[in-house]
């Protein structure tokens, strides 16, 4: 049994933290909900995980990008229309031991498509609207308070 290794356009299923979730003092995503995998980065120990987070609709005073519906199914996602939320973001440790960053593959977008929500995320960074949860930076921030 092969185990996986998260490649960049993957969607997966994931404990997403939001932004306003961590800053309301969760350490850990209260859904497990699709998430593109951004890109990955090699380390000694491992990966370096970007997410960024789906969702059925737009976020409220967030920049969204609309999945096309002929992309829906290959990224193994319902046929209800979804979203991606360039303004969030999650960094992990691949692979992880905690459950609730456990990457549960489910499908794949095109490459096309990952370079605009790539863009999107540098166009969010560039004004100063990029949130990103490093998660292992928090788990080491709760355990040692």
């Amino acid at each position: 049994m092969s185990v996986y290794r998260p490649k960049s356009g993957d969607v997966v299923a994931f404990g997403f933290l939001w932004s306003w979730e961590a800053e309301r003092g969760h350490d850990r995503g209260l859904k497990r909900r699709p998430c593109l995998v951004l890109h990955t980065h090699e380390q000694e120990s491992g990966l370096l995980v970007r997410l960024v987070p789906v969702s059925h609709r737009p976020v409220s005073k967030q920049p969204s990008i609309e999945i096309p519906k002929a992309y829906l199914h290959g990224a193994g996602l319902d046929g209800l229309g979804c979203f991606v939320i360039p303004s969030e973001v999650n960094s992990i440790a691949w692979p992880s031991r905690a459950y609730d960053r456990q990457l549960l593959p489910k499908g794949k977008l095109p490459g096309g498509f990952l370079e605009t929500v790539q863009r999107g995320v540098v166009d969010c960074d560039r004004v100063n609207q990029l949130n990103e949860v490093d998660r292992e930076r928090l788990s080491r921030e709760i355990v040692e308070a």
